[in-house]
């Protein structure tokens, strides 16, 4: 019996070494960056949460360098958002504000329309785009695949 700080615990209860911990899973979020004239586009797949969100303010920044007239945020693919992702993406618009550029959100799915309305995120709400009304050139359509792998493009 080992005695540690006046507690008595039988030595096979005690834990000598360090839990194990299950092996790195791939990023919840896969981000992919296109530009169609003076449009950039920031394709999201997967889930925008406390773990992922700055990832996505990192790609909506590096979209933004290179001082688009409009920055959109492609939404199609993305299956969850916390109030975590609605804070990211409320960054996005400010920061393509403050650089002069438009902002849209392009079809985001229902669970994701609901999280923006439960947030009661208007500004958000507001800058949703249907890609059917949007030109052909405006949005290059090859940035996500319809199994939802988002595909690299400049």
């Amino acid at each position: 019996m080992t005695v540690l700080r006046g507690l008595s615990i039988p030595a096979r209860q005690r834990r000598d070494h360090a839990p194990r911990h299950a092996p790195p899973r791939p990023p919840a979020l896969r981000a992919a960056e296109a530009h169609a004239g003076s449009q950039a586009v920031l394709a999201l797949a997967g889930d925008i949460d406390i773990t992922t969100a700055g990832m996505m303010r990192e790609a909506a920044a590096r979209c933004l360098r290179g001082q688009p007239a409009s920055l959109a945020l492609d939404l199609r693919r993305l299956d969850f958002c916390d109030c975590a992702g609605v804070r990211a993406l409320r960054w996005a618009q400010h920061r393509a504000a403050t650089a002069g550029s438009g902002f849209r959100i392009i079809a985001p799915r229902p669970q994701v329309r609901r999280i923006l309305a439960l947030a009661e995120a208007s500004d958000l709400l507001a800058a949703i785009d249907d890609p059917a009304r949007m030109p052909r050139s405006g949005l290059p359509e090859h940035a996500v695949s319809p199994q939802g792998h988002v595909k690299a493009g400049r």
